[in-house]
């Protein structure tokens, strides 16, 4: 999960909580030192990414200066999610392909709109 906008915080500082899915049935330890959390669900936004890792900014840099302005979408207070669905170091190209995952909403201009239509 991205905690950080790389627009206002420095690439090198930006920080992340790794998270895994667990199954209904997992039992947590009372003492264990690991956070748990449920993420509250909602509506996001799905960019695949496929890249070397630098760019990785570059891409959110677009999605909240380009497309989300010009979407029928608004960022929601909800944390970006970053699914890593390789190893860049083993890509024949040293890319990363990460889905990423952007909370939003229907922005409300747009939910009048389809009201009067």
């Amino acid at each position: 999960m991205s905690l950080d906008d790389p627009n206002t915080t420095e690439e090198h500082e930006c920080r992340y909580d790794a998270c895994v899915t667990l199954p209904q049935s997992f039992i947590k330890e009372n003492e264990s030192e690991v956070q748990f959390r449920k993420l509250p669900g909602g509506l996001y936004g799905l960019y695949h990414f496929y890249d070397t890792i630098d760019k990785l900014g570059i891409a959110y840099q677009s999605i909240f200066g380009q497309w989300l302005p010009h979407s029928e979408f608004d960022p929601d207070e909800r944390e970006c999610l970053e699914f890593c669905m390789n190893n860049p170091f083993e890509d024949p190209e040293g890319k990363a392909k990460v889905d990423l995952y952007i909370p939003i909403r229907v922005r409300l201009l747009h939910i009048g709109k389809r009201n009067r239509l």
